[in-house]
């Protein structure tokens, strides 16, 4: 459904943006498509997200937003829909400059569908 990938898009190139508030950074988008399937790669040069965080993202209402900044739906959202286009979704993240550059990458991975 091309709304609802440009809906996950869309939300993760938001919070790359917000991911940058102060010094600014780089958002990078890159896919490669192969016979079977298309990957998608969203990274910023943001603060990352701290690895106590990690395993939290996905879940609904979790969020480290400022009170009225963030419902934390987005991202359960976005798992939801690549879930429903059978395709799968990770993150890394680095939030610690003494472990090197800072930032995230979420990777969209989605089935190629044969086009009838």
């Amino acid at each position: 459904d091309y709304d609802q990938m440009a809906q996950v898009i869309t939300n993760l190139l938001k919070n790359a943006v917000e991911a940058m508030p102060e010094k600014g950074g780089q958002i990078h988008v890159r896919s490669i498509d192969s016979s079977d399937e298309i990957t998608i790669y969203i990274s910023d040069t943001g603060t990352g997200i701290a690895k106590d965080n990690m395993s939290k993202l996905f879940t609904p209402f979790f969020t480290t937003k400022a009170i009225g900044k963030g419902t934390g739906l987005g991202l359960p959202i976005i798992y939801g829909i690549v879930k429903m286009h059978k395709g799968g979704i990770s993150v890394k993240s680095n939030a610690d400059p003494e472990k090197g550059p800072t930032g995230t990458t979420f990777t969209i991975t989605l089935p190629r569908t044969p086009i009838n």
